[in-house]
Protein backbone atom coordinates (compact mmCIF):
# COMPACT_ATOMS: atom_id res chain seq x y z
CA UNK A 1 0.00 0.00 0.00
CA UNK A 2 1.30 3.24 -0.66
CA UNK A 3 1.98 5.71 1.91
CA UNK A 4 0.84 9.57 1.27
CA UNK A 5 2.98 11.15 4.05
CA UNK A 6 6.26 10.43 3.52
CA UNK A 7 8.42 12.61 5.80
CA UNK A 8 11.77 13.99 4.28
CA UNK A 9 14.21 13.17 7.14
CA UNK A 10 17.09 15.03 5.21
CA UNK A 11 17.82 18.51 6.79
CA UNK A 12 15.48 21.22 4.58
CA UNK A 13 17.16 24.30 4.35
CA UNK A 14 14.29 26.34 3.20
CA UNK A 15 12.24 28.58 5.99
CA UNK A 16 8.46 27.53 6.02
CA UNK A 17 6.54 30.55 6.71
CA UNK A 18 3.24 30.25 8.96
CA UNK A 19 2.09 33.79 9.92
CA UNK A 20 -0.96 34.54 12.02
CA UNK A 21 -1.13 30.49 13.03
CA UNK A 22 -0.76 31.25 17.33
CA UNK A 23 -2.13 28.20 18.88
CA UNK A 24 -3.90 30.04 21.74
CA UNK A 25 -6.60 30.85 19.29
CA UNK A 26 -10.31 30.74 20.29
CA UNK A 27 -12.28 29.09 18.17
CA UNK A 28 -13.78 32.87 17.03
CA UNK A 29 -10.67 33.94 16.04
CA UNK A 30 -9.55 31.03 14.29
CA UNK A 31 -12.46 31.33 11.47
CA UNK A 32 -10.26 34.98 10.99
CA UNK A 33 -7.15 33.54 10.25
CA UNK A 34 -5.51 33.71 7.06
CA UNK A 35 -1.74 33.02 5.76
CA UNK A 36 -0.01 36.45 5.95
CA UNK A 37 1.61 37.60 2.71
CA UNK A 38 5.56 38.20 3.13
CA UNK A 39 6.69 41.76 3.25
CA UNK A 40 9.93 41.52 0.66
CA UNK A 41 9.83 39.63 -2.63
CA UNK A 42 10.91 36.25 -3.43
CA UNK A 43 8.47 33.76 -1.96
CA UNK A 44 6.70 30.72 -3.48
CA UNK A 45 3.43 29.51 -0.62
CA UNK A 46 0.91 26.93 -1.56
CA UNK A 47 -2.42 26.29 0.20
CA UNK A 48 -5.24 23.58 0.59
CA UNK A 49 -7.89 25.27 1.07
CA UNK A 50 -11.63 25.30 -0.34
CA UNK A 51 -11.17 28.13 -2.18
CA UNK A 52 -14.00 27.91 -4.67
CA UNK A 53 -16.33 30.73 -2.58
CA UNK A 54 -17.08 33.50 -5.17
CA UNK A 55 -18.93 36.53 -5.05
CA UNK A 56 -21.21 36.90 -8.20
CA UNK A 57 -22.61 34.07 -10.11
CA UNK A 58 -20.64 33.78 -13.75
CA UNK A 59 -20.65 33.33 -17.28
CA UNK A 60 -17.37 33.30 -19.60
CA UNK A 61 -16.42 31.95 -22.66
CA UNK A 62 -12.72 30.45 -23.01
CA UNK A 63 -10.48 27.83 -25.20
CA UNK A 64 -8.81 26.92 -22.15
CA UNK A 65 -8.03 23.00 -22.02
CA UNK A 66 -5.07 22.96 -20.01
CA UNK A 67 -3.44 24.05 -16.55
CA UNK A 68 -0.11 24.63 -17.44
CA UNK A 69 -0.56 26.31 -21.04
CA UNK A 70 -1.15 29.79 -20.20
CA UNK A 71 0.23 31.87 -22.46
CA UNK A 72 -2.62 30.87 -25.12
CA UNK A 73 -5.63 31.01 -22.46
CA UNK A 74 -7.98 33.36 -23.99
CA UNK A 75 -11.00 34.38 -21.66
CA UNK A 76 -14.20 36.61 -23.15
CA UNK A 77 -16.95 37.91 -19.73
CA UNK A 78 -20.69 37.19 -21.40
CA UNK A 79 -23.73 39.11 -20.13
CA UNK A 80 -25.75 35.67 -21.32
CA UNK A 81 -25.92 32.71 -23.31
CA UNK A 82 -27.18 34.71 -26.17
CA UNK A 83 -24.17 37.15 -25.98
CA UNK A 84 -22.95 37.51 -29.67
CA UNK A 85 -19.07 38.68 -28.54
CA UNK A 86 -19.69 34.91 -26.89
CA UNK A 87 -20.07 33.28 -29.95
CA UNK A 88 -16.88 31.95 -30.64
CA UNK A 89 -16.19 28.64 -32.84
CA UNK A 90 -14.06 25.55 -30.29
CA UNK A 91 -14.63 27.91 -27.34
CA UNK A 92 -16.49 26.35 -24.54
CA UNK A 93 -18.89 28.30 -21.95
CA UNK A 94 -18.06 28.43 -18.29
CA UNK A 95 -20.77 28.57 -15.93
CA UNK A 96 -21.02 29.39 -12.06
CA UNK A 97 -24.89 29.99 -11.00
CA UNK A 98 -25.50 30.77 -7.68
CA UNK A 99 -29.12 30.46 -6.98
CA UNK A 100 -30.64 33.05 -5.64
CA UNK A 101 -34.20 31.93 -2.75
CA UNK A 102 -37.08 30.49 -4.66
CA UNK A 103 -40.04 33.35 -4.95
CA UNK A 104 -43.37 33.55 -7.10
CA UNK A 105 -41.08 34.65 -10.18
CA UNK A 106 -38.03 31.92 -9.83
CA UNK A 107 -39.11 29.19 -9.36
CA UNK A 108 -36.54 26.36 -10.37
CA UNK A 109 -32.74 26.61 -9.79
CA UNK A 110 -33.62 28.31 -6.57
CA UNK A 111 -32.71 27.62 -2.81
CA UNK A 112 -36.25 26.84 -1.25
CA UNK A 113 -35.32 26.96 2.30
CA UNK A 114 -32.55 26.98 4.90
CA UNK A 115 -33.33 25.26 8.16
CA UNK A 116 -31.80 24.09 11.68
CA UNK A 117 -32.32 21.65 14.82
CA UNK A 118 -30.73 22.68 17.91
CA UNK A 119 -29.05 20.22 20.03
CA UNK A 120 -32.25 19.86 22.38
CA UNK A 121 -34.91 19.17 19.11
CA UNK A 122 -35.55 22.90 18.92
CA UNK A 123 -36.66 23.74 14.82
CA UNK A 124 -35.19 26.80 13.95
CA UNK A 125 -36.71 28.47 9.86
CA UNK A 126 -34.30 30.33 8.00
CA UNK A 127 -35.54 33.80 6.85
CA UNK A 128 -33.63 35.57 4.07
CA UNK A 129 -32.15 38.57 4.91
CA UNK A 130 -30.77 40.41 1.97
CA UNK A 131 -28.83 39.13 -1.47
CA UNK A 132 -25.38 39.74 -2.30
CA UNK A 133 -23.85 41.23 -5.68
CA UNK A 134 -26.46 41.35 -8.52
CA UNK A 135 -23.96 42.53 -11.10
CA UNK A 136 -22.74 38.84 -11.67
CA UNK A 137 -26.08 37.79 -12.38
CA UNK A 138 -26.72 36.93 -16.52
CA UNK A 139 -29.21 34.81 -18.52
CA UNK A 140 -29.13 31.04 -19.16
CA UNK A 141 -30.63 28.73 -21.77
CA UNK A 142 -33.04 26.09 -20.41
CA UNK A 143 -32.75 24.44 -23.63
CA UNK A 144 -28.88 23.97 -23.21
CA UNK A 145 -29.22 23.42 -19.65
CA UNK A 146 -27.46 26.39 -18.07
CA UNK A 147 -29.23 28.25 -15.37
CA UNK A 148 -30.03 31.90 -14.63
CA UNK A 149 -27.29 33.33 -12.67
CA UNK A 150 -28.28 34.79 -9.19
CA UNK A 151 -27.37 36.08 -6.06
CA UNK A 152 -25.91 34.30 -2.59
CA UNK A 153 -28.12 35.16 0.15
CA UNK A 154 -27.85 35.53 3.98
CA UNK A 155 -30.15 34.03 5.89
CA UNK A 156 -30.97 34.49 9.77
CA UNK A 157 -31.65 31.51 12.05
CA UNK A 158 -32.51 33.22 15.28
CA UNK A 159 -31.23 31.31 18.64
CA UNK A 160 -28.73 29.06 16.51
CA UNK A 161 -25.33 30.74 16.77
CA UNK A 162 -26.64 33.18 20.00
CA UNK A 163 -23.10 33.97 21.31
CA UNK A 164 -21.46 34.90 17.87
CA UNK A 165 -23.87 35.57 15.14
CA UNK A 166 -27.56 34.14 13.77
CA UNK A 167 -26.48 35.11 10.56
CA UNK A 168 -25.41 32.64 7.59
CA UNK A 169 -24.56 33.74 4.09
CA UNK A 170 -25.02 30.32 1.32
CA UNK A 171 -23.68 30.54 -1.75
CA UNK A 172 -25.21 27.52 -3.50
CA UNK A 173 -25.99 26.68 -7.15
CA UNK A 174 -24.52 24.50 -10.16
CA UNK A 175 -20.58 25.21 -11.47
CA UNK A 176 -19.98 23.55 -14.79
CA UNK A 177 -18.93 24.03 -18.79
CA UNK A 178 -20.10 23.15 -21.81
CA UNK A 179 -18.71 23.48 -25.78
CA UNK A 180 -20.55 26.47 -27.13
CA UNK A 181 -22.92 25.21 -30.21
CA UNK A 182 -22.78 26.05 -33.26
CA UNK A 183 -25.61 26.62 -35.97
CA UNK A 184 -26.71 23.57 -36.84
CA UNK A 185 -25.36 21.60 -33.50
CA UNK A 186 -28.02 19.18 -32.46
CA UNK A 187 -28.54 19.29 -28.85
CA UNK A 188 -29.19 16.51 -26.34
CA UNK A 189 -28.51 15.03 -22.99
CA UNK A 190 -24.84 13.97 -23.71
CA UNK A 191 -23.55 17.59 -25.12
CA UNK A 192 -26.01 19.74 -22.85
CA UNK A 193 -24.36 21.75 -19.80
CA UNK A 194 -22.65 19.31 -17.11
CA UNK A 195 -23.71 21.35 -13.69
CA UNK A 196 -22.45 20.49 -10.64
CA UNK A 197 -24.00 21.20 -7.50
CA UNK A 198 -22.49 23.13 -4.45
CA UNK A 199 -23.28 24.54 -1.03
CA UNK A 200 -21.14 26.40 0.91
CA UNK A 201 -22.79 27.94 4.37
CA UNK A 202 -21.36 30.09 7.02
CA UNK A 203 -21.99 32.18 9.92
CA UNK A 204 -20.85 35.65 9.52
CA UNK A 205 -20.84 38.69 10.96
CA UNK A 206 -21.21 41.96 8.63
CA UNK A 207 -18.56 44.87 9.20
CA UNK A 208 -18.51 48.13 7.04
CA UNK A 209 -15.73 49.14 5.39
CA UNK A 210 -13.92 49.84 1.62
CA UNK A 211 -13.78 46.43 -0.17
CA UNK A 212 -12.17 45.09 -3.45
CA UNK A 213 -15.76 44.68 -6.06
CA UNK A 214 -16.27 40.84 -5.94
CA UNK A 215 -17.53 41.09 -9.82
CA UNK A 216 -14.89 38.27 -11.76
CA UNK A 217 -12.63 40.55 -14.25
CA UNK A 218 -10.15 39.56 -16.97
CA UNK A 219 -6.43 39.26 -15.90
CA UNK A 220 -3.31 38.86 -17.67
CA UNK A 221 -1.60 34.75 -17.93
CA UNK A 222 1.89 33.64 -18.63
CA UNK A 223 2.98 35.52 -22.06
CA UNK A 224 -0.39 36.83 -23.79
CA UNK A 225 -2.72 34.81 -21.91
CA UNK A 226 -5.91 36.17 -20.82
CA UNK A 227 -7.79 34.62 -17.71
CA UNK A 228 -10.55 35.44 -14.85
CA UNK A 229 -9.42 36.68 -11.46
CA UNK A 230 -10.68 38.48 -8.98
CA UNK A 231 -13.78 37.99 -6.48
CA UNK A 232 -14.11 38.15 -2.42
CA UNK A 233 -11.96 40.16 -0.11
CA UNK A 234 -10.50 36.63 1.61
CA UNK A 235 -7.82 38.53 3.23
CA UNK A 236 -10.03 39.77 5.02
CA UNK A 237 -11.59 37.03 6.43
CA UNK A 238 -14.78 37.81 4.07
CA UNK A 239 -16.55 34.92 3.19
CA UNK A 240 -19.35 37.35 0.84
CA UNK A 241 -18.64 41.20 0.96
CA UNK A 242 -19.46 44.04 -1.52
CA UNK A 243 -17.66 47.31 -1.90
CA UNK A 244 -18.79 48.53 1.41
CA UNK A 245 -19.89 45.65 3.54
CA UNK A 246 -18.26 42.75 4.48
CA UNK A 247 -19.52 39.38 5.79
CA UNK A 248 -16.70 38.14 7.94
CA UNK A 249 -16.66 34.86 9.26
CA UNK A 250 -17.60 33.38 12.38
CA UNK A 251 -17.83 29.64 13.55
CA UNK A 252 -20.36 27.23 13.56
CA UNK A 253 -21.82 25.12 16.98
CA UNK A 254 -20.95 22.05 16.18
CA UNK A 255 -24.05 20.39 18.01
CA UNK A 256 -26.51 22.50 15.24
CA UNK A 257 -27.99 20.44 12.49
CA UNK A 258 -28.48 22.77 9.35
CA UNK A 259 -30.87 21.64 6.43
CA UNK A 260 -30.40 23.16 3.03
CA UNK A 261 -33.51 22.38 0.41
CA UNK A 262 -32.88 23.47 -3.48
CA UNK A 263 -34.43 22.88 -6.66
CA UNK A 264 -32.98 21.63 -9.70
CA UNK A 265 -34.29 21.57 -13.15
CA UNK A 266 -31.86 18.34 -13.91
CA UNK A 267 -30.89 16.15 -12.28
CA UNK A 268 -27.47 16.37 -10.14
CA UNK A 269 -24.41 14.46 -10.34
CA UNK A 270 -24.52 11.00 -8.33
CA UNK A 271 -21.86 11.80 -5.69
CA UNK A 272 -21.26 14.35 -3.80
CA UNK A 273 -18.40 15.37 -0.92
CA UNK A 274 -18.22 17.51 1.91
CA UNK A 275 -17.10 18.92 4.83
CA UNK A 276 -20.44 17.23 7.42
CA UNK A 277 -21.06 15.21 10.20
CA UNK A 278 -23.64 12.89 9.91
CA UNK A 279 -25.06 13.75 6.61
CA UNK A 280 -28.51 12.82 5.14
CA UNK A 281 -29.80 13.58 1.58
CA UNK A 282 -33.48 13.30 0.59
CA UNK A 283 -35.15 13.52 -2.98
CA UNK A 284 -38.73 14.42 -4.37
CA UNK A 285 -38.23 13.63 -8.06
CA UNK A 286 -40.51 15.32 -10.23
CA UNK A 287 -41.02 15.42 -14.17
CA UNK A 288 -38.39 15.71 -16.96
CA UNK A 289 -35.26 14.62 -14.31
CA UNK A 290 -36.23 17.87 -11.73
CA UNK A 291 -36.16 17.60 -8.27
CA UNK A 292 -35.85 19.19 -4.74
CA UNK A 293 -33.02 17.68 -3.20
CA UNK A 294 -32.47 18.44 0.54
CA UNK A 295 -28.96 17.74 2.33
CA UNK A 296 -28.93 17.43 6.20
CA UNK A 297 -26.16 17.42 8.53
CA UNK A 298 -24.03 19.10 11.23
CA UNK A 299 -20.48 21.08 10.95
CA UNK A 300 -16.90 19.93 10.72
CA UNK A 301 -13.70 21.27 12.37
CA UNK A 302 -11.22 20.75 9.43
CA UNK A 303 -7.36 21.46 9.20
CA UNK A 304 -6.32 24.64 6.85
CA UNK A 305 -2.97 23.96 5.79
CA UNK A 306 -0.78 26.48 3.72
CA UNK A 307 2.74 28.11 3.90
CA UNK A 308 5.51 29.83 2.02
CA UNK A 309 9.09 29.44 1.61
CA UNK A 310 11.69 31.65 0.35
CA UNK A 311 12.14 31.07 -3.48
CA UNK A 312 16.21 31.32 -3.01
CA UNK A 313 16.41 28.88 -0.67
CA UNK A 314 13.52 26.06 -2.27
CA UNK A 315 14.70 22.92 -3.66
CA UNK A 316 15.61 22.80 -7.37
CA UNK A 317 13.07 19.94 -8.27
CA UNK A 318 9.95 22.27 -5.93
CA UNK A 319 11.50 25.42 -8.27
CA UNK A 320 10.80 23.33 -11.34
CA UNK A 321 7.32 23.07 -10.56
CA UNK A 322 6.54 26.54 -10.56
CA UNK A 323 7.75 28.93 -13.51
CA UNK A 324 7.14 32.27 -15.15
CA UNK A 325 3.15 32.22 -15.66
CA UNK A 326 1.93 29.76 -12.95
CA UNK A 327 -1.61 30.22 -11.77
CA UNK A 328 -2.61 30.63 -8.27
CA UNK A 329 -2.50 34.44 -6.26
CA UNK A 330 0.07 36.97 -7.70
CA UNK A 331 0.88 38.60 -4.72
CA UNK A 332 3.03 41.69 -6.49
CA UNK A 333 1.66 43.10 -9.72
CA UNK A 334 3.97 40.82 -12.12
CA UNK A 335 3.34 37.97 -10.24
CA UNK A 336 2.19 36.20 -13.15
CA UNK A 337 4.31 37.33 -15.60
CA UNK A 338 7.23 38.96 -14.41
CA UNK A 339 10.92 36.52 -15.40
CA UNK A 340 12.62 37.62 -12.52
CA UNK A 341 11.56 35.17 -9.75
CA UNK A 342 13.81 36.08 -7.05
CA UNK A 343 11.32 39.36 -6.64
CA UNK A 344 7.60 37.18 -7.15
CA UNK A 345 5.40 36.72 -4.39
CA UNK A 346 3.00 33.91 -5.47
CA UNK A 347 0.84 31.68 -3.68
CA UNK A 348 -0.54 28.86 -5.16
CA UNK A 349 -3.57 27.36 -4.54
CA UNK A 350 -3.36 23.45 -4.70
CA UNK A 351 -7.39 22.83 -3.44
CA UNK A 352 -8.01 20.00 -1.23
CA UNK A 353 -9.60 17.27 -3.84
CA UNK A 354 -8.00 15.32 -6.38
CA UNK A 355 -4.58 14.09 -7.13
CA UNK A 356 -3.02 17.19 -8.03
CA UNK A 357 -4.13 18.39 -4.45
CA UNK A 358 -2.63 15.16 -3.14
CA UNK A 359 0.41 15.05 -4.79
CA UNK A 360 0.90 19.10 -3.55
CA UNK A 361 0.36 18.25 -0.58
CA UNK A 362 3.38 14.98 0.00
CA UNK A 363 5.45 17.70 -1.74
CA UNK A 364 5.39 20.10 0.69
CA UNK A 365 3.98 19.16 4.42
CA UNK A 366 7.61 18.72 5.71
CA UNK A 367 8.10 22.52 4.79
CA UNK A 368 4.94 23.16 6.97
CA UNK A 369 5.69 21.51 10.02
CA UNK A 370 3.44 18.63 9.87
CA UNK A 371 0.60 20.55 11.05
CA UNK A 372 -2.11 23.75 9.89
CA UNK A 373 -2.03 27.11 10.18
CA UNK A 374 -5.85 27.12 11.31
CA UNK A 375 -8.35 24.82 12.52
CA UNK A 376 -11.74 25.90 10.83
CA UNK A 377 -15.25 25.27 10.95
CA UNK A 378 -17.09 24.19 7.68
CA UNK A 379 -20.92 23.40 6.46
CA UNK A 380 -20.13 22.70 2.58
CA UNK A 381 -21.18 20.06 0.03
CA UNK A 382 -20.00 19.53 -3.64
CA UNK A 383 -20.30 17.30 -6.74
CA UNK A 384 -17.18 15.07 -7.22
CA UNK A 385 -16.09 15.41 -10.85
CA UNK A 386 -13.92 12.19 -11.27
CA UNK A 387 -16.21 9.25 -12.68
CA UNK A 388 -16.19 6.20 -10.55
CA UNK A 389 -16.05 2.59 -11.84
CA UNK A 390 -18.26 1.04 -14.27
CA UNK A 391 -19.42 -1.08 -12.10
CA UNK A 392 -20.38 1.71 -9.65
CA UNK A 393 -22.03 3.82 -12.39
CA UNK A 394 -24.05 0.92 -13.36
CA UNK A 395 -25.40 0.36 -10.19
CA UNK A 396 -26.21 4.22 -9.54
CA UNK A 397 -27.87 4.33 -12.81
CA UNK A 398 -27.23 7.99 -12.75
CA UNK A 399 -29.36 8.79 -10.02
CA UNK A 400 -27.98 10.06 -6.68
CA UNK A 401 -25.88 7.82 -5.38
CA UNK A 402 -24.22 8.71 -2.20
CA UNK A 403 -21.82 11.01 -0.11
CA UNK A 404 -17.99 11.32 1.08
CA UNK A 405 -17.29 13.29 3.78
CA UNK A 406 -14.08 13.75 5.63
CA UNK A 407 -11.93 16.51 7.96
CA UNK A 408 -8.53 15.58 5.87
CA UNK A 409 -6.73 18.49 4.15
CA UNK A 410 -6.63 16.69 1.29
CA UNK A 411 -8.40 13.99 -0.01
CA UNK A 412 -9.57 11.78 -3.28
CA UNK A 413 -12.17 13.88 -5.77
CA UNK A 414 -14.06 11.34 -6.99
CA UNK A 415 -16.38 8.37 -5.11
CA UNK A 416 -14.16 5.77 -3.08
CA UNK A 417 -12.46 3.82 -5.82
CA UNK A 418 -13.98 -0.06 -6.46
CA UNK A 419 -10.87 -2.45 -5.65
CA UNK A 420 -11.88 -5.67 -7.73
CA UNK A 421 -9.23 -7.57 -6.16
CA UNK A 422 -10.25 -7.20 -2.26
CA UNK A 423 -13.56 -5.86 -3.00
CA UNK A 424 -13.43 -2.69 -1.14
CA UNK A 425 -14.25 0.54 -1.66
CA UNK A 426 -11.09 2.15 -0.92
CA UNK A 427 -10.26 6.07 -0.47
CA UNK A 428 -7.30 8.57 0.09
CA UNK A 429 -7.04 11.14 2.80
CA UNK A 430 -4.09 13.42 4.07
CA UNK A 431 -3.89 15.77 6.88
CA UNK A 432 -0.92 16.81 9.10
CA UNK A 433 -0.05 14.33 12.26
CA UNK A 434 -0.70 17.51 14.74
CA UNK A 435 -3.51 19.98 15.07
CA UNK A 436 -2.43 23.68 15.40
CA UNK A 437 -2.12 22.88 19.27
CA UNK A 438 0.61 20.23 18.46
CA UNK A 439 -2.10 17.03 19.82
CA UNK A 440 -2.61 14.43 17.12
CA UNK A 441 -5.21 15.37 14.83
CA UNK A 442 -7.99 12.57 14.91
CA UNK A 443 -9.68 11.62 11.68
CA UNK A 444 -13.61 11.72 10.51
CA UNK A 445 -14.64 9.39 7.36
CA UNK A 446 -18.09 9.45 6.40
CA UNK A 447 -19.61 7.31 3.90
CA UNK A 448 -23.31 7.24 3.19
CA UNK A 449 -24.89 5.50 -0.09
CA UNK A 450 -27.95 4.33 -0.92
CA UNK A 451 -28.67 0.77 0.20
CA UNK A 452 -29.23 -0.54 -3.36
CA UNK A 453 -26.45 0.89 -4.75
CA UNK A 454 -24.25 -1.21 -2.15
CA UNK A 455 -26.47 -4.50 -2.58
CA UNK A 456 -25.66 -3.90 -6.45
CA UNK A 457 -21.76 -3.18 -5.97
CA UNK A 458 -21.87 -7.04 -3.64
CA UNK A 459 -24.36 -8.50 -4.49
CA UNK A 460 -26.10 -8.76 -1.41
CA UNK A 461 -29.78 -9.80 -0.41
CA UNK A 462 -31.99 -7.25 1.61
CA UNK A 463 -30.72 -8.98 5.05
CA UNK A 464 -28.82 -6.61 7.14
CA UNK A 465 -25.04 -5.21 6.00
CA UNK A 466 -22.12 -4.86 8.42
CA UNK A 467 -18.70 -3.24 7.32
CA UNK A 468 -14.76 -3.43 8.17
CA UNK A 469 -12.47 -0.77 8.23
CA UNK A 470 -8.85 -1.11 7.33
CA UNK A 471 -6.93 1.31 8.10
CA UNK A 472 -2.73 0.38 8.20
CA UNK A 473 -0.55 3.12 9.85
CA UNK A 474 2.39 4.96 8.43
CA UNK A 475 4.70 3.47 10.92
CA UNK A 476 2.73 0.12 10.87
CA UNK A 477 1.57 0.57 14.60
CA UNK A 478 -2.58 -0.23 14.90
CA UNK A 479 -5.18 2.09 14.28
CA UNK A 480 -7.85 2.21 17.04
CA UNK A 481 -10.94 2.92 14.87
CA UNK A 482 -14.58 3.32 16.19
CA UNK A 483 -16.90 2.22 13.37
CA UNK A 484 -20.68 2.83 13.18
CA UNK A 485 -23.29 1.47 10.67
CA UNK A 486 -26.90 2.09 10.40
CA UNK A 487 -29.01 1.46 7.39
CA UNK A 488 -32.66 3.82 7.63
CA UNK A 489 -35.17 1.78 5.75
CA UNK A 490 -36.93 4.87 5.15
CA UNK A 491 -34.27 7.64 3.40
CA UNK A 492 -32.68 4.19 1.35
CA UNK A 493 -29.56 5.26 2.55
CA UNK A 494 -26.39 3.16 4.36
CA UNK A 495 -23.76 5.00 6.44
CA UNK A 496 -20.59 3.90 7.76
CA UNK A 497 -19.03 6.34 10.16
CA UNK A 498 -15.40 5.44 11.03
CA UNK A 499 -13.75 7.59 13.76
CA UNK A 500 -11.20 7.95 15.93
CA UNK A 501 -7.97 7.01 13.86
CA UNK A 502 -4.96 9.01 13.29
CA UNK A 503 -3.76 10.85 9.87
CA UNK A 504 -0.93 8.72 9.19
CA UNK A 505 -1.96 7.04 6.56
CA UNK A 506 -3.08 7.38 2.36
CA UNK A 507 -5.58 5.03 2.15
CA UNK A 508 -8.79 3.83 4.24
CA UNK A 509 -10.61 0.65 2.95
CA UNK A 510 -14.20 0.02 3.26
CA UNK A 511 -15.45 -3.62 2.95
CA UNK A 512 -19.28 -4.19 3.55
CA UNK A 513 -19.89 -7.66 4.51
CA UNK A 514 -23.49 -9.70 5.13
CA UNK A 515 -23.73 -13.24 6.28
CA UNK A 516 -24.41 -15.72 4.16
CA UNK A 517 -28.13 -16.93 4.38
CA UNK A 518 -27.93 -20.79 4.99
CA UNK A 519 -31.40 -22.44 4.47
CA UNK A 520 -31.98 -24.40 7.76
CA UNK A 521 -32.54 -28.52 6.74
CA UNK A 522 -35.56 -29.53 7.18
CA UNK A 523 -36.41 -31.77 10.01
CA UNK A 524 -37.93 -34.67 8.86
CA UNK A 525 -41.54 -35.44 9.23
CA UNK A 526 -42.34 -38.65 12.09
CA UNK A 527 -43.95 -41.09 10.35
CA UNK A 528 -46.98 -41.94 12.18
CA UNK A 529 -46.66 -44.69 14.75
CA UNK A 530 -49.11 -47.78 13.51
CA UNK A 531 -51.82 -48.69 15.47
CA UNK A 532 -51.24 -51.91 17.05
CA UNK A 533 -52.91 -54.77 15.31
CA UNK A 534 -55.49 -57.94 16.30
CA UNK A 535 -55.47 -60.94 14.99
CA UNK A 536 -58.54 -62.27 14.47
CA UNK A 537 -60.07 -65.96 13.43
CA UNK A 538 -63.39 -67.03 12.23
CA UNK A 539 -65.07 -70.48 11.10
CA UNK A 540 -66.53 -70.94 7.68
CA UNK A 541 -68.19 -74.52 6.67
CA UNK A 542 -69.22 -75.33 3.51
CA UNK A 543 -72.33 -78.23 4.26
CA UNK A 544 -70.19 -81.00 6.34
CA UNK A 545 -66.77 -79.09 5.88
CA UNK A 546 -65.43 -76.80 7.97
CA UNK A 547 -62.04 -74.26 7.41
CA UNK A 548 -60.52 -71.87 10.30
CA UNK A 549 -59.17 -68.49 8.91
CA UNK A 550 -57.08 -65.94 10.90
CA UNK A 551 -55.85 -62.97 9.38
CA UNK A 552 -56.45 -58.98 10.06
CA UNK A 553 -59.36 -58.94 8.43
CA UNK A 554 -60.33 -62.52 7.92
CA UNK A 555 -63.08 -63.78 5.20
CA UNK A 556 -64.74 -66.93 4.30
CA UNK A 557 -63.22 -68.33 0.69
CA UNK A 558 -65.64 -68.26 -2.10
CA UNK A 559 -68.52 -70.88 -1.64
CA UNK A 560 -68.15 -71.29 2.42
CA UNK A 561 -70.18 -69.06 4.71
CA UNK A 562 -69.05 -67.96 8.12
CA UNK A 563 -70.70 -69.97 10.95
Amino acid sequence: MKRLLTLVTASLTATALLLGASPAQSNELAELVALEDPTSGGWIGVDFIEAEYFGTSLLEAGNAKSESNYDDWRTVLCDSVADPKCQIPDYHFNATAIFSPCTTSITTNCVESVNATLADGTQVTGKVKRLWNPQGEYKGDSLLGIPDGGQASTWTLTGTNTNISDEYVLMAGVRGGMPIPQVGTQINEWNKFQGRLFAYFQPVKEISGNFQDPKMVLFPRGTGGIGVGGGLAHQQGCFMNDVTTCAQKRSFPLDVTYSLSMRFERPISPWLNGRVVDPSITFAEKANGASTVTITAKPMRVPEVGGYIKWSETPEWMKAKYPSGTGGTARTPDGFTTKNLDTRILKVGAGSAGTRAIKEFQDWIPFLQDKPFAMKTYWNVKAITDEPSQKMRECAQNRFAGIVSSNAAVFSSGAPSWNIERETLDYTVGAPHYDTEGKLLTGQYVLSMRSDVARCIYGFSAAPISARVEIASEDGSPNLVTTVINENPKTGMLTLNASGFHYSTPQLSVKFLQEKTVAPTPTPTPSATPKAMTVKKITCVKGKLKKTIKGINPRCPSGYKKS
